[in-house]
């Protein structure tokens, strides 16, 4: 599936006459949690998040976007316990490409809303887990253990995949800024169950090639 999801979107690419084609650098930040059976003390982590977005348009209301972001995703997680305080956070560094329909109310190059729904594929790149114990003297100590990745147990899958939904607004200078929601499908961990959630907020300048 994932083989088929790029080379479908590399054809698209290559058919789509130049004139309909554009692109549009974005930065923001994204706040990530995880969906698991660990029920307790698990909270968000916040990131930086950057790319390139590819917009493809298909006519006045209807449009494709890729493109290539960095992503980074994970969660943290706090035991208290014998007047000691052990947080643990995990983040993974993911280069995401996504596929999204998007609709703009307005058209695609007017002011309005624009609303967006696909799925997207992340390969992780690196990862770690700092781990902060803080006991009742106050001191701190600080730890960070790098992920391991591949298929034995509790190491962490290196493809990740889900369903996104978005919601944007573009000014007619073709500055915009929009929020997605990301579904992760595959559970990330071996032997464990943990599927990535995940929110950006993007800012970005549309360039009409």
């Amino acid at each position: 599936m994932k083989k088929q999801f790029i080379i479908s979107l590399l054809i698209l690419s290559a058919t789509v006459p130049a004139q309909k084609i554009a692109l549009a650098p974005e930065a923001g930040f994204g706040i990530s949690t995880v969906h698991t059976n660990e029920t307790t003390g698990i909270s968000n982590a916040s990131n930086f998040n950057a790319g390139v977005s590819v917009r493809i348009k298909l006519n006045n209301n209807w449009g494709i976007q890729s493109g290539i972001f960095y992503n980074p995703k994970g969660a943290q997680r706090t035991i208290s316990k014998d007047n000691t305080t052990i947080n643990s956070r995990r983040v993974i560094s993911y280069f995401e490409l996504p596929a999204h329909l998007v609709y703009y109310i307005n058209g695609e190059n007017a002011e309005g809303l624009f609303v967006s729904a696909g799925m997207y594929l992340a390969l992780a790149t690196g990862g770690h887990t700092l781990k902060t114990i803080r006991g009742s003297d106050m001191d701190i100590e600080k730890s960070t253990k790098e992920i391991e990745f591949g298929d034995h147990v509790n190491q962490v899958k290196r493809f990740d995949y889900g369903l996104s939904f978005g919601l944007g607004y573009q000014s007619p200078i073709g500055i915009y800024i929009r929020g997605q929601y990301d579904l992760g499908l595959q559970n990330v961990v071996n032997t464990k169950y943990v599927y990535n959630r995940s929110f950006q907020l993007m800012v970005g300048y549309t360039i009409q090639l």
